[in-house]
C-alpha cells in the first residue's frame, strides 16, 4: 500500500487495494474541490453494499485518474467527487463520461457542483466566468443525459450528438444551499452535502423532503462528504477547524462538529449519527497523511458498523431498531409484526437486516408520499420470511437509473439458497424475501 497515493504508482496500487479493504482510494482536492490548497487527500466512502474509488481534482486529472483506476479494477465504483460544471464545456464532460463508462463497464458515479472557489487563480486561468454558475450548472444537467446516451441534444444554437453512446451514470449534486437541494431534486439521483454535522444534516433533510413534495419528485438519496483525522494529531484537528472558521465562516462550535476523529468505535458512533439524521452514504477525506493506517482504522470501523445492529447470537433486534429510526425520520411510520423470540443464524440475521435497510431506503427515495410501511418478519419450516409493502410510490423520472442495492442483494440471497422478489402493487410497491434459517 503506498504512503504517497497521489503518485502514478501509488494511485494505481491504491485503486487495486481499495476492494480489499472495501473503501475508496486516494485523491487530493484541488482548485475545484473542497480545499483550495490540496491539503485534504483520500476521500473514503461507504454505505449500503457499494464500494467506490473517488477522485477530487481538476477536470482533466479527475478523468485521467478514474480512467487509470478503471483499467486496473473491475468491481469498485468510480466517482467524481465533485466535478465543477461551470469550469468546462458540457459536451466535453459528456464525452469524458461516455469514455469512462466504456472503460469501466458502467461503474461511474458523476458527482457535480457549481464550484466553491470561483475567485481562485485556477478559475481565472481557465477563463471561467464568475457569475451565473447556478444557471450554467442547471443547463449542463439538463443536457448531459441526452448527450451521454448519444441522442441529438440542443446545446447552444445547434443539436449535438456524441458517441459511442453510454448509460447515464447516477448523478450526485453537491452543495448545502437551498438552490443545491432544488437542483438535486430536479436533476439528481442523490444530494451530496459536505462539511455538515449530523444535527445540521437532520434539519436539511426535513427541507429536502419538503422540496421533493413541492416539486412532485422522489426524494434523492443523501451522500454526505466530510473529513477524517484518525492519527491522533490534535494540532491537525485544530488547524482544520480553524480553516473552517476562517475560510467557511463557521462558528468554532460548528467547526468542531465537522471532522471525524477518534477510535474506530468513535467513528462508528459518528456514522450512526449521520445515518439517523438521514444519510444513505458517508464519504470522508483522510487528512494528515499516513493513508494506510487511517484506511485500516476505517476498515475496522466499517466492520464494527456492519455488526452493530445485531447481537452476537443472531437475533433480529436490529430490524426493530431500523424500523423505529425510519418511523421517527419519515416519510411514513413502519408497522412491524415480528415475533420477539425469532432467532436465526448470525449470517442470516445480517442478511435480513441488509434487506430491510435497503427496502426502507427505497421507500424513502421513491415513495415520498407514503403514508405507511407494513413490515412482517416470520419464521417456520427452515425459512425466515420478510414481507414489506408501502403506498405512495411516484413515477420514476425517465432515463434515470435506479440503485444497485436490491439487485445485488437478490443475487446474494439466491447464492445462499433463498429468494428476493420485488414488484409493483396497486398504488405502491412490495418486497418479499425468503432466507434459509437452519
Amino acid at each position: 500500500m503506498p504512503t504517497s497515493p497521489g503518485s502514478k504508482g501509488g494511485l494505481l496500487r491504491t485503486a487495486n487495494a481499495a476492494p480489499l479493504i472495501s473503501l475508496d482510494g486516494p485523491c487530493t482536492t484541488g482548485p475545484d474541490g473542497d480545499s483550495s490548497d490540496g491539503r485534504h487527500p483520500c476521500p473514503t466512502e461507504w454505505g449500503g453494499s457499494r464500494s467506490a474509488w473517488k477522485f477530487n481534482r481538476s477536470a482533466g486529472k479527475q478523468a485521467a485518474a478514474l480512467a487509470a483506476a478503471a483499467t486496473v479494477t473491475d468491481k469498485i465504483g468510480l466517482e467524481f467527487g465533485v466535478l465543477s460544471l461551470p469550469l468546462r464545456p458540457t459536451a466535453w464532460i459528456a464525452a469524458q463520461i461516455q469514455t469512462l463508462q466504456h472503460l469501466s463497464g458502467n461503474r461511474v458515479t458523476l458527482g457535480v457542483g457549481i464550484g466553491g472557489f470561483p475567485g481562485s487563480p485556477f478559475w481565472r486561468a481557465v477563463g471561467a466566468p464568475l457569475q451565473g454558475r447556478g444557471r450554467r450548472a442547471d443547463e449542463a444537467l439538463q443536457a448531459l443525459p441526452g448527450l451521454i446516451r448519444g441522442e441529438a441534444t440542443p446545446l447552444g444554437e445547434e443539436d449535438i450528438t456524441l458517441g459511442p453512446a453510454a448509460p447515464v451514470p447516477p448523478v450526485l449534486v453537491g452543495g448545502n444551499s437551498e438552490a443545491a437541494m432544488h437542483r438535486a431534486v430536479r436533476h439528481g439521483d442523490g444530494w451530496a452535502p459536505s462539511l455538515i454535522s449530523p444535527a445540521a444534516l437532520a434539519e436539511k433533510v426535513v427541507r429536502l423532503r419538503e422540496i421533493a413534495r413541492e416539486l412532485g419528485r422522489p426524494v434523492p438519496s443523501i451522500a454526505v462528504g466530510g473529513h477524517a483525522i484518525l492519527v491522533g494529531n490534535a494540532a491537525a484537528v485544530e488547524s482544520f477547524t480553524r480553516d473552517l472558521v476562517d475560510v467557511h465562516g463557521m462558528t468554532p462550535e460548528e467547526a468542531q462538529a465537522i471532522p471525524v476523529t477518534g477510535s474506530p468505535a468513535q467513528v462508528v458512533e459518528r456514522l450512526h449519527a449521520y445515518s439517523e439524521a438521514g444519510a444513505d452514504m458517508v464519504g470522508v477525506s483522510l487528512d494528515c497523511g499516513d493513508w494506510t493506517r487511517q484506511a485500516e482504522a476505517l476498515a475496522e470501523a466499517r466492520a464494527q458498523l456492519s455488526h452493530r445492529p445485531l447481537t452476537s447470537n443472531g437475533d433480529l433486534s436490529g430490524i426493530r431498531e431500523a424500523a423505529e429510526r425510519f418511523s421517527a425520520a419519515g416519510p411514513a411510520p413502519v408497522h412491524l409484526r415480528m415475533d420477539p423470540q425469532v432467532a436465526v443464524p448470525a449470517e442470516t440475521a445480517v442478511l435480513a437486516y441488509r434487506i430491510v435497510s435497503e427496502g426502507l431506503t427505497n421507500v424513502r427515495r421513491h415513495a415520498p408520499q407514503a403514508s405507511r410501511v407494513d413490515l412482517g418478519i416470520s419464521a417456520g419450516e427452515g425459512l425466515l420470511e420478510i414481507m414489506m409493502t408501502n403506498d405512495g410510490v411516484t413515477r420514476a423520472r425517465s432515463g434515470r437509473r435506479g440503485g444497485s442495492g436490491l439487485p445485488g442483494l437478490t443475487a446474494l440471497v439466491q447464492a445462499q439458497g433463498g429468494e428476493l422478489v420485488t414488484r409493483a402493487v396497486p398504488d405502491g410497491w412490495s418486497l418479499t424475501a425468503r432466507l434459509p434459517s437452519a
